[in-house]
């Protein structure tokens, strides 16, 4: 290391050339990154779910909607000409808007009812032409209220509102959909009229949008680190240098992102402003022994000051920055893309930096004349004189006292709070609910909760039955049990409605038979199952069935409206429609299974479980043995992980005492303070021993210790604590949380290094750690 360090102390100019040519690189392949909001996305494509749920998606051309509702809160609710207008004038331009599926566009504009004749049946539209009379308003009115599909699922049963249906086609950008419709409601005179939208399409496309709204806080979090390194440092170099390693980070981590074309993901959008964070830290602890070098050995050439201070430092820096990727590392077991990724360029990023502070720091040191701050010279406290240091530094001396004094305490009170965290852990749940990425006064949730008051449901749980022959869809006892499965499913709590090919015969049926409500049942035979489907080929389109029935009709697919996206609510549908499945199918030569954006987000919040689970063992085994190797010591190794542990516990019992769940976002929580919090024990245990080599004196060792060490600590604590606070300004509460989750956790693991670290040192007296020569 000693050669390496030399030619960049000798060639300071070349090498600071080199890492500007290669971060020009990195940042102009910055602009092949996108963003991706699928939250598909977040199980990998051959995962079963996702293949299910394409293949369902391919039979019956089911996606979740976009919906857009007409709501007039006047007596006569949306039964006047002016909301009926409206309403065509929507349909007709999402239908022809570019992205959008001009056949999957429905409304009460376009779609059809079914009506008894003389002569039979017919299917004839419900609107034609928007009405103009109050008697063409009325029969409108009562048409819809006669069909039992529409009413409740087209229109609120209050009348109040109205619903538009529309379907985007493959691989459309949502986020400009998202635009194009708020730029179309913006041109619409609505009168006594609102509009709201929502469903998947709109979610996702507002998450899109926000989402590069919220990575202008990476310039939030520099301004507030430049702020910190000036209180620190007070010079030009303290606040340059630092930067001159966390920005290039960023642009070779996203940059390596455009080479690879690997989009932002909703977890991803963070790694900036985190390897901001991170990466400032090593550049402090550097400058911080520069300046104390030039502060010790005011007569040392300006080389040797660079090269002593390299020397010493560049083996914490390296061991910080290896244990912190490794926890980054740690995501790659994940069976989610974007935890994988994440983990990955992060983790990439994180050696980017300790890559920069140990050439472009020295490099620069070397081209500027040895200068320390006149703030920094009073701030520079020794120990020995205790009444004119800083009262940081009274303030941890007394501390360091007082561990030595009381460590049976400090002890005592680290068991006292793992039993309180870990009453709070039982009862953390998971999440992955697109609503929840937003706040409750913003209008798409205003939208979500209004359009789950008026109607059935904006999530969609598919229940898809296949049979082993043709037309197995048109047997009427299968037919039946499918219709009281879709009566129990309506039972459930949060479920609102269902559609199914049943539905349809059902209406059929009672036309046919002089419109009596009695006979709204699914026909006895499959001769006038097959009769009324032929019947309603030769007035209407077949294609209306195209959601709930293929082709063959050897699939159905009954589509089950709820309430709620929250992985909860979703799961205990779920969990309710396959016990009952299983209890009332199981005689049945027929396969079922579920798709949906209820399914996905069920499935998701499981995941999220097990990935969190998985990467958090991993990200502690790693930092373990990469710490008892660091310092030869597998008591070293426990240790270090006991004040991140800690860390961890507290962080997973504040979220169940809280009632914060865990969600794509915040799983991300733990590996990334395991990676962040273990460079404190690190940091401690090696000034720790190297005091005690010198001192030979326990008390005075653990004072000191805590004194110097403990501040470099705290000012890292504190810097990556505030780059986290950031995210406080994100428009995504998740985002938010997990930077508080963050910060907190650094300011755990910095006490517990400081406490519950130096008491267990004391109490064990590791040999490691007393046996230590600076040789080792």
């Amino acid at each position: 290391m000693k050669r390496f360090l030399t030619f960049v102390i000798d060639h300071p100019r070349i090498t600071i050339i080199i890492a500007v040519v290669l971060t020009v690189l990195f940042f102009m392949n910055m602009k092949g990154t996108r963003m991706e909001t699928d939250i598909e996305a977040f199980l990998p494509q051959n995962h079963p779910a996702i293949v299910f749920d394409n293949l369902v998606e391919d039979i019956f051309g089911v996606k979740s909607d976009m919906m857009l509702s007409v709501v007039n809160r006047g007596p006569d609710g949306i039964y006047n000409t002016e909301s009926l207008a409206l309403l065509k004038r929507l349909t007709e331009k999402l239908k022809g808007m570019k992205g959008i599926n001009s056949e999957d566009v429905d409304s009460l504009a376009n779609l059809d009812n079914i009506v008894g004749t003389k002569e039979g049946m017919d299917v004839r539209p419900f609107m034609e032409e928007v009405p103009k009379t109050q008697e063409e308003i009325n029969a409108l009115r009562q048409a819809v209220r006669g069909n039992n599909m529409y009413r409740g699922t087209i229109v609120s049963e209050d009348e109040k509102a109205t619903l538009i249906f529309a379907r985007l086609e493959d691989d459309v950008d949502e986020s400009e959909i998202y635009n194009k419709v708020k730029a179309m409601v913006a041109e619409e005179n609505l009168g006594d009229n609102e509009i709201f939208f929502a469903g998947r399409p709109i979610l996702e496309g507002l998450i899109g949008i926000q989402s590069k709204e919220d990575a202008k806080n990476f310039l939030v979090a520099m301004i507030v680190i430049i702020i910190i390194l000036f209180l620190t440092f007070r010079s030009f170099r303290g606040i340059l240098l630092p930067l001159l390693v966390v920005v290039p980070s960023v642009f070779w981590a996203v940059g390596l992102m455009g080479i690879f074309q690997v989009p932002f993901y909703i977890t991803s959008i963070m790694m900036p402003i985190i390897l901001m964070a991170i990466g400032v830290a090593d550049g402090i602890h550097i400058i911080s022994k520069y300046y104390d070098e030039v502060l010790q050995y005011p007569d040392k050439e300006r080389r040797a000051i660079v090269m002593d201070t390299m020397l010493e430092m560049w083996p914490p820096v390296t061991m910080t920055s290896v244990t912190t990727a490794a926890g980054f590392l740690a995501f790659t077991i994940s069976s989610m893309p974007p935890f994988v990724y994440f983990g990955l360029f992060t983790a990439f990023g994180v050696m980017v930096a300790m890559l920069f502070s140990l050439t472009v720091i020295p490099a620069g040191l070397m081209l500027m004349k040895p200068k320390v701050s006149s703030l920094y010279i009073r701030r520079k406290e020794r120990i020995s004189d205790l009444s004119s240091a800083t009262l940081s530094s009274r303030i941890l001396a007394v501390c360091g006292k007082a561990v030595y004094n009381h460590r049976s305490i400090v002890l005592a009170v680290a068991v006292v709070v793992v039993v309180i965290s870990t009453v709070g852990i039982m009862r953390v749940s998971t999440d992955s609910s697109l609503v929840s990425y937003f706040k409750q006064d913003t209008d798409v949730v205003r939208s979500e909760k209004l359009l789950n008051e008026k109607f059935a449901g904006t999530t969609v749980l598919n229940v898809v039955f296949a049979g082993k022959d043709y037309d197995r869809m048109k047997d009427p006892v299968l037919l039946k049990k499918i219709d009281k499965m879709a009566d129990y499913a309506e039972s459930l709590p949060l479920v609102g409605d269902s559609i199914t090919i049943s539905e349809y015969l059902k209406r059929m049926n009672r036309v046919m038979n002089e419109d009596r409500k009695e006979m709204e049942v699914v026909p006895d035979s499959r001769e006038l199952v097959a009769q009324y489907l032929l019947l309603y080929s030769m007035s209407g389109d077949p294609d209306d069935f195209d959601d709930v029935v293929d082709y063959d009709y050897q699939r159905a697919n009954t589509r089950i409206f709820m309430k709620s996206d929250h992985a909860k609510d979703t799961g205990n549908v779920v969990k309710a429609m396959d016990k009952y499945l299983k209890e009332h199918f199981k005689e049945e030569d027929i396969s079922i299974g579920f798709a949906g954006r209820a399914n996905i987000t069920y499935t998701i919040a499981g995941i999220i479980v097990r990935s969190q689970v998985m990467s958090l063992i991993l990200a502690i085994i790693a930092v373990f043995f990469i710490t008892a190797g660091m310092f030869r010591s597998w008591i070293a190794g426990f240790l270090s992980i006991i004040p991140i542990g800690i860390a961890t516990l507290v962080n997973f019992g504040l979220m169940g005492l809280s009632n914060k769940p865990l969600n794509p976002v915040t799983a991300i929580n733990s590996s990334v303070s395991i990676g962040i919090g273990i460079d404190y024990s690190i940091h401690y245990i090696s000034k720790y021993r190297r005091n005690m080599a010198r001192l030979n004196d326990e008390r005075e060792t653990n004072i000191l210790t805590i004194v110097t060490a403990g501040k470099a600590i705290f000012y890292n604590a504190v810097i990556v604590a505030g780059g986290f606070l950031v995210l406080a300004l994100s428009p995504f509460p998740p985002n938010a949380t997990l930077g508080g989750l963050v910060s907190l956790s650094m300011m755990v693991s910095f006490i517990g290094a400081l406490t519950v670290l130096a008491a267990l040192l004391i109490a064990t007296k590791p040999k490691f750690a007393y046996a230590f020569t600076p040789q080792d």
